[in-house]
């Protein structure tokens, strides 16, 4: 859970494109990490660090969606993951929702 410091009234997950006015050049620092996530989430596998230990595919993709701020087709996203060789199957599976 986020916990505000000294010098804030609140904290709160908010979605990076709905945040509220911030102070001095914070919303700069935003979208410049945003921007820098983008880049290299295309070719690290930075995006994992979000994951817990054991997560699905469907999991990584909803991260990734996120991140890039755009849905992606399932089969080829799953295609191109499994092809980095970033990922160790386990053979479990999930229940679709």
């Amino acid at each position: 859970e986020p916990r505000a410091a000294d010098d804030a009234a609140a904290a709160a997950w908010v979605a990076v494109d709905a945040l509220p006015p911030l102070a001095f050049d914070h919303d700069e620092v935003i979208q410049v990490a945003l921007a820098s996530l983008r880049q290299r989430i295309e070719i690290s596998d930075i995006a994992m660090g979000f994951m817990s230990e054991r997560f699905t595919i469907s999991d990584v993709q909803k991260a990734y969606e996120v991140i890039m701020g755009d849905q992606l087709d399932a089969d080829v996203f799953r295609d191109w993951l499994l092809g980095q060789g970033w990922l160790e199957q386990t053979g479990d599976y999930s229940e679709p929702e």
